[in-house]
């Protein structure tokens, strides 16, 4: 393999590392959203409900 094609493959797979690397962060911070926001949901029903247990 000459330099230059050398040089030209590490920054394709150097391009791809970086790819790679921000869809997983992409994919950790919609995990991190759907996390907070079910638990949200859920704390939303606990407190409906206890109010519903409260007022009968």
């Amino acid at each position: 393999m000459t330099g230059s094609a050398f040089r030209t493959c590490t920054e394709t797979h150097n391009k791809a590392k970086n790819g790679i690397n921000l869809s997983l962060q992409s994919a950790k911070l919609v995990t991190t959203f759907y996390d907070w926001t079910f638990r949200s949901i859920q704390a939303l029903f606990t407190v409906i409900l206890l109010n519903k247990g409260s007022l009968s």
